[in-house]
């Protein structure tokens, strides 16, 4: 299902015909990947309200934005110091998962070329910048893996330079 696919109404009122959590904003934030509110008075316990359709927002890569009045509880104010800290901490494992999986890529690259007696040059580029060098070469826009490398290495073709850099 889609955002466009759920039945909405025009307006919702707190009292009345109508769940406006259960009908509307739970729904809609399952199928949302952004979700703009602008309140006067804001209490995270809104989210606890929430809770599936938010789960699922979260799932779906979702960004929340908030404007409100600058007077929050001291609760609210962890709360978001606490989101970005974890914010902070899930990018971190994520590049740190992929370094190690680049890393365990080419290993096993290495070992194959190596079974094969193909040499084979691999430049990781850190703080020493290597542009000039880069600039040379042929890009190749993909994902590090060891077919990648075992292909270009062995290959006979114009990118076979028995050298690569990342």
């Amino acid at each position: 299902m889609a955002l466009k696919d759920l039945n909405i109404k025009i307006s919702y009122t707190s009292q009345g015909e109508g769940d406006i959590l259960k009908d509307f904003l739970i729904p809609s934030l399952k199928e949302a990947v952004i979700y703009k509110r602008s309140v006067g008075f804001f209490s995270s316990s809104v989210f606890e309200l929430l809770g599936i359709g938010l789960k699922q927002f979260i799932n779906n890569g979702g960004i929340i934005k908030i404007i409100c009045s600058p007077e929050m509880s001291k609760e609210d104010l962890e709360a978001i110091q606490l989101g970005y800290a974890l914010k902070e901490a899930k990018s971190y494992k994520l590049f740190e998962d992929d370094f190690n999986k680049t890393i365990e890529e080419i290993v096993e690259a290495l070992y194959s070329l190596s079974r094969q007696k193909i040499g084979a040059l691999i430049i990781l580029e850190r703080q020493t910048k290597i542009g000039d060098i880069i600039n040379t070469g042929t890009s190749i826009d993909g994902a590090i893996s060891r077919q990648l490398l075992i292909n270009i290495f062995i290959s006979k073709d114009f990118l076979n330079r028995n050298w690569t850099i990342f």
